[in-house]
C-alpha cells in the first residue's frame, strides 16, 4: 500500500489521523447517542399507535364482527384463519353450505351496536344451515378465485355468492398468507381451469420467495438461519411486547406515509380513479374462471354488484362503472351465473356520517340485515325457477 506523501512515515500519518479527528469522535459518539434516543422514541410512539393491519382502512366507526351459527363460528377475514374454521365443525359430505367471498363490506359494521349481525350470520339464520363468509380486506376477484380454489378442496358447497366492488377491479397482486393455506389438494381443486393453474403456480412462486436472503438466494430446505432467527424471535416475542406487536407498529408507520402520500397529492377518499385496464381484464378473467371451477365442483354461483353509498356520489368514472356493468351481467350470463345489481340496496341513512373522508364501503347493522334477506330470496327465487342448473 503507497504511502501518504505529506508524512515523513505510516506511524506519523496515523498518530496525525488520531490527533486531528479527536474531536470529530466526541461528535460522532453524540450523534449516534441521539440517533438511539429519536429511534426508541419512535418505536414507543409508533407502539402506542399500533393498529391491528386487517383494520387500518376500516375508520374508527367501524368494527369487525365475527359471525356465529349455533355456536359455531361462520365467518374467517384473513387467509390464514380459513383452516381453523372452514368447513364449519359437524359438517358432513352432502350437509347444506355456502360460501360468501367477500371484502370487508362483509365482516365489519359501521357504528356497531349490541345486537347487531353481519350479513352470513343473518344468512344462516334465515336457511338454518351455514352460510360461510370467506372475505379479505380489499379483496381481487383473483384472490376471491384464490379462495374458492381453496374452499373447494375443503368442502362442496351448494353456491358461492360473489360480490363484485368496481374499486377492487384496480388490486391485483395475491398476498402472501395464500402459500401459506394451500397445500397439494388446494392447489389440484384451483388448477382445475387454465387461469387457476397459473395462480396455483403463483402462489407456490410466493412460498420460495419467503425464503430468500438478501442475495435473492433461494433456502427451500432445511437452513440453521432462518431456524435460529424464529427461535430467536419466538423467545423475544414471549418477553416484548413491542416485539410481539412489531407489524402493528409497523402497519401505523405505512398508514402514516399512504395517508402523507394522499394528502400531499390531494387524494380524499371520494377522488375519483380510473381504471386499469389490464388489471380490469384480469379479474374478470378470474371471475370467469371461479364460475368454471364452481361449475366442475357442482356448484352455483350467484355474482352481485355490492352495495355502495349514494347519497355521495362514487369514487368511480361513471361512464366506466355503469359501463362496467353490463359487462358484468354479459359475462355472468356468458359463464353461467346468476347475476343482480345491488348497488343501491342500502338506504342512505344507514352509512356512515359524511366527513371530510366518507367511508363508502361500510354500513350499519341493519344494513347487513337487508343484504342477507335480499340475497337468500334471490337464491331462494332461482332455485323455484330451476334457473342456474
Amino acid at each position: 500500500m503507497s504511502k501518504d506523501a505529506h508524512f515523513s512515515s505510516e506511524f506519523e500519518a496515523a498518530e496525525m489521523h488520531r490527533r486531528s479527528h479527536h474531536e470529530q469522535w466526541k461528535e460522532r459518539l453524540a450523534s449516534f447517542a441521539l440517533a438511539i434516543v429519536i429511534g426508541m422514541g419512535l418505536v414507543a410512539f409508533y407502539n402506542w399507535r399500533r393498529v391491528i393491519p386487517d383494520q387500518l382502512a376500516l375508520g374508527a366507526a367501524v368494527q369487525v364482527k365475527p359471525a356465529f351459527w349455533n355456536g359455531m363460528p361462520v365467518n374467517g377475514r384473513r387467509v390464514d384463519d380459513y383452516p381453523e374454521v372452514f368447513p364449519p365443525k359437524r359438517y358432513k359430505p352432502g350437509d347444506d353450505l355456502w360460501v360468501w367471498l367477500g371484502n370487508s363490506q362483509m365482516h365489519s359494521i359501521n357504528q356497531l351496536q349490541e345486537h347487531d349481525e353481519v350479513a352470513v350470520a343473518h344468512a344462516s339464520r334465515i336457511m338454518n344451515f351455514p352460510v360461510f363468509g370467506l372475505s379479505i380486506p380489499n379483496a381481487s376477484l383473483r384472490e376471491n378465485l384464490a379462495v374458492t380454489g381453496w374452499a373447494f378442496s375443503k368442502a362442496k358447497p351448494q353456491w358461492v355468492i360473489v360480490p363484485v366492488v368496481f374499486y377492487m377491479f384496480r388490486m391485483y397482486d395475491l398476498r402472501t398468507g395464500f402459500h401459506e393455506i394451500y397445500d397439494d389438494a388446494a392447489k389440484k381443486s384451483l388448477a382445475a381451469t387454465s387461469i387457476g393453474a397459473d395462480m396455483a403456480k403463483e402462489i407456490e412462486k410466493l412460498g420460495s420467495e419467503e425464503n430468500r436472503d438478501a442475495q435473492g438466494t433461494s433456502r427451500l430446505g432445511f437452513s440453521l438461519q432462518t431456524w435460529s432467527e424464529e427461535k430467536l424471535s419466538a423467545l423475544v416475542s414471549s418477553h416484548s411486547q413491542v416485539w410481539r406487536d412489531r407489524d402493528q407498529a409497523y402497519a401505523a408507520v405505512m398508514n402514516d406515509l399512504y395517508t402523507s402520500r394522499h394528502w400531499f397529492m390531494g387524494i380524499r377518499s371520494d377522488t375519483k380513479r380510473p381504471m386499469i385496464p389490464a388489471r380490469l381484464e384480469a379479474n374478470m378473467q378470474a371471475l370467469s374462471a371461479l364460475i368454471d371451477l364452481a361449475k366442475k365442483n357442482g356448484a352455483r354461483v350467484l355474482v352481485y354488484v355490492a352495495p355502495i353509498r349514494w347519497d355521495v356520489e362514487p369514487p368511480y368514472m361513471l361512464d366506466q362503472y355503469f359501463s362496467w356493468k353490463k359487462d358484468l351481467e354479459a359475462a355472468c350470463a356468458r359463464d353461467g351465473a346468476s347475476f343482480v345489481d345491488l348497488d343501491r340496496l342500502i338506504p342512505d341513512n344507514l352509512w356512515g356520517t359524511v366527513s371530510d373522508q366518507v367511508d363508502f364501503m361500510h354500513f350499519q347493522g341493519k344494513g347487513h340485515e337487508i343484504l342477507a334477506n335480499r340475497v337468500t330470496q334471490e337464491i331462494r327465487k332461482i332455485e323455484a325457477s330451476g334457473q342456474a342448473e
